[in-house]
């Protein structure tokens, strides 16, 4: 696993040089995951940012995820990116993950942001993705930004088999939320019993940490926030669990 807290603006080549660059730290078969809007910039600012998108060519972003395509089967990862894009005349916000064995999937981000709202079209659908590892193929959920403040989301995907949640982050905020969202990664992940992966963007206003928390809650790795760094750490998937799911199920009564 490979944890991307890279620096994302809405040029789509800088972007594209900069992921590049993260592929040289994994090794084939890891899963590498990277910030909300990764490749081509994403809503932070309102107005100002739907403008700086507008600008994206979609021929450009079409071209860059088929290079990182390319490499993703020349060097046997699994690569997800954030990706903003207009289509059909409807913007949507997006993870997309390009596998070693060539598949393409994408995830629509479901709960948009108050900004996003009104100009991004919202997905319908949270699916559970197969990503192969090196023994098995994993069940994946992936979630986007905000995303992190609606557990039963998480849950959903959870009691439908994903064994791994990746978020994908963008969070630019007070500093005096830090404590909030690291709490709430601590609380996706402990009460799934799921690992939780969560990449956000290096800048000097991120206030939300880049982590890897265990299905125990436990924080495995935390990047320096607003420094671009980039880690690798392995999980041990076998350390998942369904009691909490399964003693949830029969409080329930079902």
């Amino acid at each position: 696993m490979v944890l991307a807290q890279i620096p994302v603006d809405f040029s789509v080549p800088r972007n594209l040089d900069t992921i590049l660059g993260v592929l040289t730290h994994a090794e084939p078969g890891d899963v590498v995951v990277t910030p909300e809007g990764s490749l081509t910039g994403c809503l932070v600012h309102g107005r100002a940012d739907v403008e700086r998108l507008a600008k994206t060519d979609p021929g450009e972003v079409v071209e860059a995820i088929d290079s990182l395509a390319y490499e993703a089967v020349q060097r046997d990862l699994h690569l997800w990116l954030g990706v903003c894009r207009r289509e059909d005349g409807a913007w949507s916000n997006e993870a997309v993950g390009l596998l070693g064995d060539g598949t393409r999937l994408t995830y629509r981000k479901v709960n948009l942001a108050t900004d996003e709202r009104g100009m991004f079209r919202p997905g319908d659908e949270l699916p559970v993705f197969e990503v192969p590892s090196a023994s098995a193929w994993v069940p994946v959920g992936v979630q986007l930004c905000r995303e992190l403040r609606y557990p039963e989301q998480w849950r959903s995907l959870a009691e439908r088999g994903a064994r791994l949640f990746l978020h994908l982050n963008h969070g630019q905020a007070d500093a005096r939320v830090f404590e909030t969202w690291r709490a709430l990664l601590v609380a996706r992940a402990a009460e799934n019993q799921r690992f939780v992966v969560s990449a956000n963007a290096a800048s000097s206003s991120q206030h939300c940490p880049s982590m890897v928390v265990a299905p125990d809650g436990a924080v495995v790795a935390e990047l320096p926030v607003g420094n671009t760094q980039v880690q690798r750490v392995d999980l041990n998937l076998d350390q998942t669990a369904d009691w909490y799911l399964g003693q949830r199920r029969r409080d329930l009564g079902f």
